[in-house]
């Protein structure tokens, strides 16, 4: 008779975070402690990103031996601690821990004859905001600022620590200064493509007698992929499907289905080019994509945007057909609804009838937000912003960028857990697209700076400035 002991549950679970800076170099690391349990040999850590509820191992399980200690950390027993309870042990997790998130984290204890355990109780901690700015001016307070102006506000804010990933010095790229008169909303007032700058001044508009609010925060251009040596396998995955006939996801992406059409991803000329057909047959979609294969690095807020150039210029139909699309998914609850959102070239039925436009939507389950702009360029940009909960869609058009869609969800909280740029065709009517992707950027952002509120000062004449 063969009879397996599994190991009890660890317990007394508890977390610590340790962190530290020193000017140009800021990390943070979860220590990890609880009480080993009788007859395990080995320790399964896991871990979970709370807006993003998967639980994933943070290594290979840690071999601890089961051993009992005074007070469970002594060798020896002391007024203090005279009892002999199981020890603890501690393990550091460091690994690609994100700032400004919340973990939780549980445990497994395992042997060879029982195999894993139950999971611990979880537990819950949230790291710093390492990188974000401090602004300390506009100040009437600090004598150190700048006189306030009537028609300028001069900002300064103290050098931000590097690491928009904790654990690893990755120094912004830039800044970006938001600006709220009133309680009106927040805009973008400057981007200052510098990692080392500390100041802005704000001549641009600004009145006397009136009421602003500024907020500072880094920017780091995390991906910025131009395709010049082809399409990167470590940074996408590639796919195409002709529904009902077949799919591939073997580069190169090559599909060709006498019945319902075909499907294709290749490297042209420094770019990607998907190109995708359909025939009169079928009543399923044909797509050619690309997709990232990490998309860990959207867990904050982000700014998404692609170049197209339709190389044969724009079709007609009278179907929905979509030369070129970013989409995003997001599924704040496990198991839940699925957002998805994305902007796009397309050609679609929004206006009532099938024309040529730019697209910002939402689609989660019976929620639907559309917005859209006809159009007839055959090249530009698409793009998507996160900032917070609130998710923006935009077209570069006539050298401007067009706001196709806002959306405000709690859901937005969450990271995104997929980034795809699809090309997709209805069967049913003979079209053949064509769209070439280029300058694929991701600019992620740190958290905002505090903030910082003036009236500017009555109009004078000692402060006439030609702006």
């Amino acid at each position: 008779v063969s009879v397996t002991t599994k190991p009890a549950a660890p317990t007394s679970l508890s977390l610590n975070l340790v962190s530290q800076s020193s000017g140009t170099v800021s990390w943070q690391e979860v220590d990890v402690t609880w009480q080993v349990s009788k007859g395990a040999t080995h320790y399964k850590i896991e871990r979970y990103l709370k807006t993003n509820p998967i639980w994933a191992p943070i290594g290979s399980d840690v071999a601890i031996g089961y051993a009992q200690l005074y007070c469970g950390l002594y060798p020896t027993p002391s007024t203090v601690c005279p009892t002999l309870i199981n020890k603890y042990t501690t393990v550091s997790d460091n690994t690609g821990v994100l700032e400004n998130a919340e973990y939780c984290y549980q445990v497994k204890a395992w042997n060879s004859d029982g195999l894993y355990s139950v999971a611990s109780t979880m537990q819950c901690i949230k790291t710093l905001s390492s990188n974000a700015p401090t602004l300390i001016c506009p100040d009437t307070a600090n004598g150190s600022c700048p006189a306030l102006r009537s028609r300028q506000v001069d900002l300064v804010w103290s050098p931000a620590k590097c690491g928009l990933i904790v654990g690893q010095c990755n120094t912004p790229n830039g800044f970006e200064v938001e600006l709220k008169e009133g309680e009106g909303l927040w805009i973008n007032k400057a981007i200052i493509a510098s990692p080392t700058a500390t100041t802005f001044a704000d001549a641009i508009g600004i009145q006397p007698d009136t009421y602003y609010t500024y907020r500072v925060r880094s920017y780091r251009l995390d991906i910025n992929d131009n395709f010049a040596s082809g399409i990167n396998s470590s940074t996408w995955n590639q796919k195409g499907n002709v529904d009902s006939a077949s799919a591939d996801t073997t580069p190169p992406i090559f599909i060709s289905d006498p019945t319902y059409g075909g499907a294709s991803v290749n490297a042209v000329g420094g770019k990607v080019r998907l190109s995708t057909t359909t025939t009169t047959s079928g009543t399923g979609t044909n797509y050619s994509r690309i997709s990232l294969v990490n998309p860990n690095i959207l867990a904050g807020d982000f700014d998404v945007q692609v170049d197209y150039t339709l190389p044969n210029g724009q079709t007609t139909a009278s179907k929905y057909d979509i030369y070129a699309r970013i989409v995003l998914q997001f599924i704040p609850v496990e198991g839940g609804t699925i957002y998805y959102v994305y902007v796009e070239r397309s050609i679609s039925n929004l206006s009532g009838s099938y024309q040529n436009m730019y697209r910002g939507s939402l689609i989660a389950g019976s929620i639907v937000s559309d917005g859209y702009l006809p159009t007839s360029d055959t090249s530009g940009k698409i793009r998507i912003t996160k900032n917070g909960d609130t998710m923006t869609m935009y077209a570069l058009t006539n050298g401007e960028w067009y706001v196709l869609n806002s959306v405000k969800d709690p859901a937005f909280l969450s990271a995104a857990r997929d980034l795809k740029i699809t090309q997709n065709l209805v069967q049913g009517e003979a079209v053949t697209m064509t769209a070439d992707i280029d300058n694929f950027k991701v600019n992620n952002k740190s958290a905002f700076s505090n903030q910082k509120t003036i009236t500017t000062p009555a109009w004078s004449g000692s402060d006439e400035t030609c702006h």
